[in-house]
C-alpha cells in the first residue's frame, strides 16, 4: 500500500491523501472503513484534528454500510476520544455535547461488544470526572478520594497484605 510506504518515509500528509484515495478506490465498504480509519489515525498523528474527525466519521459511514457496527461503533468511540483528549488539535471545536451524541451513537450499534465498551469507558469529560465519585479499591484509602485524583503517599499506607 503505497501509504504506508508514504508514512515510513517521513510524509504523514502524503499518506494520508493516500488513504483517502484508497478509500474512494475500494470496491469494498469494509477495506474503505479500514484505510478511512488509518488515514484518520494519521491526521490525528500529525495534528489536524478537523480532518481526523471528518475521517472517522467516513470510517463510521463506511463500516456501516459494510455491516459492521461494532467497527462503526469504535470509529464513534475514537470521533469522541479526540474530542475530549486532544480538542487543541483541531481549529474548530465541535458543538458542546458532541462527544457524548457519539458515544451515545457507539453504545446504540454495539453495546454488547466488551471492546466498544472498553473504548467508551477510556473517554471522559471533565464533567464525567467531577460528578462520579468513587472509593479507590485499596485497603485503608480515604472514601472522599475520586477516581484520577492525587494521592499523594498512598503508597507508603498501603497495606500490603
Amino acid at each position: 500500500m503505497p501509504a504506508r510506504f508514504t508514512y515510513a518515509r517521513g510524509m504523514p500528509s502524503e499518506a494520508q491523501e493516500r488513504y483517502e484515495e484508497a478509500a474512494a478506490l475500494a470496491a469494498d465498504p469494509a477495506e474503505a472503513a479500514h484505510a478511512l480509519h488509518l488515514g484518520a489515525a494519521v491526521a490525528w498523528g500529525r495534528h489536524a484534528g478537523n480532518e481526523a474527525m471528518r475521517l472517522y466519521h467516513a470510517a463510521a459511514e463506511a463500516a456501516r454500510r459494510a455491516d459492521d457496527p461494532r467497527r462503526a461503533a469504535l470509529e464513534l468511540a475514537s470521533a469522541a476520544e479526540l474530542v475530549t483528549n486532544a480538542p487543541g488539535i483541531m481549529s474548530e471545536l465541535p458543538p458542546p455535547g458532541e462527544e457524548r451524541a457519539l458515544l451515545g451513537e457507539a453504545l446504540a450499534l454495539a453495546a454488547s461488544d466488551v471492546h466498544v465498551e472498553a473504548a467508551v469507558l477510556t473517554v471522559t469529560t471533565q464533567e464525567d470526572e467531577s460528578s462520579t465519585r468513587r472509593t479507590p479499591t485499596w485497603p485503608n484509602a480515604p472514601s472522599s478520594w475520586p477516581i484520577g485524583s492525587a494521592t499523594p503517599g498512598w503508597r507508603a499506607t498501603r497495606s500490603t497484605s
